[in-house]
C-alpha cells in the first residue's frame, strides 16, 4: 500500500476516533453462498480438521450471523493464534468487515490497511483494499476512497475477484470518483 494510503486511514481513524475496543471472511462466506467446500444448504456443517481453517470458519459463522463483537474477537485470536496460515488473509479482511458491518468504520480502516499492507499477496488482500473505500466513503473522506479504489484497479486490476468487481463501480460512484 502506498504511504500515502496508510496515512490517510490512520489519520481518518484518529480524526474520527476509536470506535472499538481493538483490533478480519470467506471461505466461510463461501458457506453461505453456496460456494466452497463449506456450502450450508439446511445444516451448519461440521468445521474443518486444520485449527486455522476452523478458527476462521467460527469467526465467520459469528460474523454471518451478526455477532459483530463475537466475530471480532474470535477473528482477531485466529490472526495472532495462527499467523502464516492460508486463512490469515481471510481472516484479517473479516475482522475489517465485523467493523465496517457494525458501523465502525474507523476501526475498520485500521484492519484493512493492515491486512493489504503486511499481505500485499494473501487471498483477501485485494477485498481488503476494497473495502478500506467502502469505509473512507462511510467516513466522508470520498477523495481518500477513491485513492484506495485507484489503488485496487492499479495493483489487482484483473485479478480482483469477481464479486467485488461488480461492486466496485457503485462504490466509485458513492465516493463521487470520477
Amino acid at each position: 500500500m502506498s504511504d500515502n494510503l496508510r496515512a490517510m486511514a490512520n489519520e481518518e481513524r484518529d480524526e474520527a476516533g476509536a470506535d472499538d475496543d481493538g483490533a478480519g471472511e470467506e471461505a466461510a462466506e463461501a458457506a453461505s453462498s453456496g460456494e466452497g467446500p463449506f456450502s450450508a444448504q439446511g445444516s451448519e456443517p461440521p468445521l474443518p480438521d486444520d485449527p486455522g481453517e476452523a478458527a476462521y470458519v467460527r469467526g465467520y459463522r459469528l460474523w454471518r450471523d451478526g455477532d459483530y463483537a463475537a466475530a471480532r474477537t474470535q477473528l482477531r485470536e485466529t490472526v495472532e493464534q495462527f499467523p502464516g496460515h492460508r486463512f490469515e488473509s481471510y481472516a484479517r479482511n473479516l475482522l475489517g468487515r465485523a467493523y465496517l458491518d457494525d458501523d465502525k468504520p474507523a476501526s475498520a480502516t485500521e484492519i484493512f490497511v493492515r491486512n493489504y499492507q503486511q499481505l500485499p499477496n494473501g487471498e483477501r488482500a485485494a477485498d481488503s483494499l476494497f473495502f478500506l473505500g467502502v469505509a473512507l466513503t462511510a467516513l466522508n473522506y470520498k477523495d481518500r476512497a477513491c485513492l484506495a479504489f485507484g489503488e485496487l484497479q492499479e495493483v489487482y486490476g484483473g485479478n480482483i475477484r469477481s464479486d467485488i468487481a461488480e461492486q466496485l463501480p457503485a462504490a466509485r460512484t458513492a465516493a463521487e470518483c470520477d
